[in-house]
């Protein structure tokens, strides 16, 4: 468990960074990685969640 909260502290400072090299004054690069977190937060479910199976559907 305590390993997700390194990786997730990781990934973090790693955004914060990259969002403090791209500050212009505007809103627009937090607003890129937002949007880019969540698309990819997104493409990673489901490609690594298996769907669940109908038991409806066996006999």
């Amino acid at each position: 468990m305590s390993n997700l909260g390194f990786i997730q502290t990781c990934i973090a400072a790693t955004i914060a960074g990259i969002s403090g090299l791209l500050f212009d004054g505007t809103q627009m690069p937090m607003v890129t990685i937002i949007a880019v977190m969540g698309i990819g937060s997104l493409a990673s479910y489901y490609g690594l969640v298996r769907p669940l199976k109908n038991p409806a559907s066996e006999p």
